[in-house]
């Protein structure tokens, strides 16, 4: 009996370790938390003694604070302390689009892909303000939130708008700036002039770009005209009119004769035009031959 009765008490106490040790006196079944808000898992986990560690994951499906996953099933036997595994989630992957307006289209696309979005489409728009190749505008519009690799459309500057250059040539220097700067135009005169028998002196004989279509801000040189020409009329009287005749219209003067008592001689006795005096080509001397 006393043998029987130390077996007894000798299994007991192993259950009773066992028990203490291994048995269900160290362990709970996994309570189900997929589904529930982090605290409420928590509450269920601190229940059965086991320790939650949550990580945040980004979910399309799962709202915000829901518990998406468990790394232990549902009734499975966890030692006391053990910890589990959940992940909780923080809603859908959203980015802001980042201010890129003043931005070059290269710091833009560097700017969007720190944000997880790639650039877009990009469309050019002048801009009398902004510099050519920034950006002006985005779509979505800034601070808009968006999935990662969404594109973002960009509107860049193409600068400012091209401007009409003006016809001014025929007109005087102050007709001409006054024309130019209206358009938006700088205007830079020559100092050389030329000669010229149809623009009077003064006056626009070209202009370097002409008319056609150029940046707001370029420059239009002018060349401005001295008028034509002017030659000396020479001492031609008491020469032979054939002789005066011949030097007068190599210099481009045109000469008319007058005969005095028939013009026998054929000597000039006057001129209408005083000798020394410049004149343009073309002008009229009037030679009075005896």
């Amino acid at each position: 009996m006393l043998a029987l009765l130390l077996v007894v008490l000798g299994a007991g106490g192993a259950y009773g370790f066992w028990y203490l040790t291994e048995g269900p006196a160290v362990h709970s079944a996994m309570p189900t938390v997929v589904g529930l808000s982090e605290e409420q898992a928590r509450t269920a986990l601190d229940a059965e003694q086991l320790d939650p560690v949550v990580e945040l994951d980004f979910s399309e499906d799962v709202p915000a604070g829901t518990v998406v996953s468990a790394d232990a099933a549902p009734g499975a036997e966890l030692r006391h302390g053990t910890d589990v595994r959940l992940v909780v989630s923080q809603g859908p992957e959203r980015y802001a689009v980042p201010r890129l307006a003043g931005l070059t289209v290269d710091e833009a696309t560097r700017a969007l892909e720190e944000a997880s979005l790639q650039l877009g489409a990009r469309t050019g728009r002048f801009d009398e303000t902004a510099p050519a190749g920034t950006v002006l505008e985005t779509d979505p519009d800034v601070g808009t939130q968006q999935p990662p690799g969404t594109a973002v459309a960009v509107v860049v500057s193409d600068g400012p708008a091209p401007v009409d250059v003006p016809d001014v040539t025929g007109r005087t220097e102050q007709q001409a700036r006054d024309a130019l700067t209206g358009a938006g135009l700088v205007v830079e005169v020559s100092d050389e002039r030329v000669f010229d028998d149809e623009v009077p002196d003064g006056a626009v004989v070209r202009q370097s770009p002409g008319p056609g279509a150029v940046e707001r801000g370029s420059t239009v040189r002018l060349t401005l005209s001295q008028g034509p020409e002017l030659v000396e009329v020479p001492d031609v009287v008491g020469r032979q009119f054939s002789s005066a005749e011949a030097e007068l219209t190599e210099l481009g003067l045109t000469v008319v004769r007058e005969d005095v008592r028939g013009g026998f001689f054929g000597t000039v006795r006057e001129q209408s035009v005083d000798p020394g005096t410049e004149v343009a080509p073309g002008t009229e001397v009037v030679l009075a031959v005896v």
